[in-house]
């Protein structure tokens, strides 16, 4: 539109300056030499518009031929950037693809027609090498990428990717400092560097950058509470039994320990390892607190043994059963609390009393673990074969019951860690029914409703 505007303007003014001529006639007249040369004002002014028009035309034939060598190197450059982009679109997609014979002829095609973009060129020659296994030209590639100010981040990942994929934890550690210092706004650096200290259990590091990430956002309030108690645990050795020594005294322990059960009152392992410290420091007593105050919050099988053990000593008629009464009372509206009661009651071999608390647990709440008790108790007191079949057949049909379970892997543990073996996640233990099934089981992460949800 703006340029048929242009040309009408143009035109108008034409027309209009012949008109003018054409109103106004007159002559110009050359005395040149003998020469005298009269001319029409219009036919000079024509004339004149053709001498300026050749010119011009003239001016770029010639120049046409003089810019010709540099016009042809730039249209060569064009079409070599052309032809290079569509190799590196072409590379980038073989990667990820996972084709290496096609990623690796593009990279080198790449190379050869961008030679000094120090970008995407190099990344792509990197992730070729180490596809083809080529593990010191992938590092090259990387530590040339870091010189680029644009792409330079690019080139840490790769680096830090490298040595995780070949078990330096300490220079991936290293890398990922460096790379947090040059870029600090790099979330993902700031988690790697988290995930590295816990993996080499640097647990006071990590806690200095779990503040770090809390302060920035990158998890919540509640993760951070959680990791935090996590973090306490496993500075304390909880869990560290079959993986190593523990790594401070009793009294050491027991200050970490006295924190985590500090930061999370409600959170079982933290009382529950505390309470086992105080048994094994001969502080009965103070285990026994600990017991009675978080079964009244969040009753848990996995408090049973260690109650049990601390039972008095005394002998007394049904003296084991007036123990876990006294555990019922503290939660009696719990099911745990009554199925507990019930078969400790079974175990004195008070028929009645056992079957009067699993009844009641069963009504509450059936599960296969009350259903199998129920069966143990026909089985016990009357031998009804049949109704004990009858009760196995309910615990078969009963829905899966939670227990300890990764949610990175769910591979199931016996008991909650701070660190899932043997891939190293830190603190996705939780205590829920697995969900194998689930398409996006792979992605979850320990949030702090399920880290703190302790029963069942």
């Amino acid at each position: 539109m703006i340029r048929a505007l242009w040309f009408l303007l143009k035109a108008a003014l034409l027309i209009g300056a012949a008109l003018w001529v054409a109103e106004h006639p007159g002559t110009v007249q050359l005395d040149w030499m003998d020469y005298k040369i009269t001319i029409h004002i219009g036919l000079f002014l024509f004339g004149l518009l053709v001498l300026l028009w050749s010119s011009m035309v003239l001016y770029r034939v010639v120049w046409s031929f003089i810019s010709f060598p540099a016009s042809l190197r730039r249209y060569r450059e064009i079409r070599r950037k052309e032809k290079g982009y569509k190799a590196l679109t072409l590379g980038l997609s073989a990667v990820a693809a996972g084709d290496t014979k096609m990623a690796t002829y593009q990279a080198y095609r790449t190379t050869r027609l961008l030679p000094d973009d120090t970008g995407l060129p190099l990344l792509l020659q990197a992730q070729a090498a180490r596809m083809d296994g080529r593990v010191q030209d992938a590092q090259d590639s990387f530590k040339r990428l870091l010189e680029n100010k644009d792409a330079g981040f690019l080139g840490v990942r790769g680096l830090l990717q490298t040595a995780l994929d070949q078990g330096h934890y300490e220079e991936a550690l290293t890398l990922a400092r460096q790379g947090l210092e040059a870029y600090p706004k790099q979330h993902w650096l700031l988690t790697s560097v988290y995930d590295l200290q816990t993996r080499l259990e640097r647990w006071d590091e990590a806690r200095t950058t779990l503040k770090r990430m809390e302060k920035a956002g990158v998890c919540t309030p509640e993760k951070a509470q959680s990791d935090r108690i996590a973090l306490w645990l496993a500075e304390a050795g909880v869990g560290v039994g079959s993986h190593g020594r523990l790594p401070y005294d009793g009294e050491a322990r027991l200050k970490l320990l006295k924190r985590a059960y500090k930061d999370g009152p409600d959170f079982g392992p933290a009382a529950l390892a505390l309470a086992e410290l105080y048994e094994e420091l001969g502080q009965r007593r103070k285990a026994v607190s600990v017991l009675e105050k978080i079964w009244k919050k969040a009753p848990h099988p996995a408090l049973l043994p260690l109650w049990d053990r601390l039972a008095p000593a005394k002998k007394g008629p049904n003296a084991r059963l007036h123990w876990y009464e006294h555990l019922l009372s503290l939660n009696p509206d719990h099911p745990e609390s009554l199925l507990a009661a019930g078969q400790a009651a079974m175990r004195e071999g008070l028929w009645g009393e056992a079957r009067a608390y699993l009844t009641k647990a069963q009504g509450m709440q059936p599960s296969s673990r009350i259903y199998n008790a129920l069966a143990d108790l026909e089985e016990r007191s009357t031998h009804d074969e049949k109704a004990a079949l009858e009760w196995r057949e309910e615990a078969a049909n009963a829905p899966a019951q939670p227990c300890w379970t990764c949610t990175q892997t769910g591979r199931i543990y016996e008991r909650w860690l701070p660190v899932a073996y043997p891939h190293h996640a830190f603190n996705t233990i939780i205590w829920a029914v697995p969900r194998l099934s689930s398409p996006d089981f792979g992605s979850l992460s320990a949030s702090s409703g399920d880290m703190l949800e302790f029963s069942s």
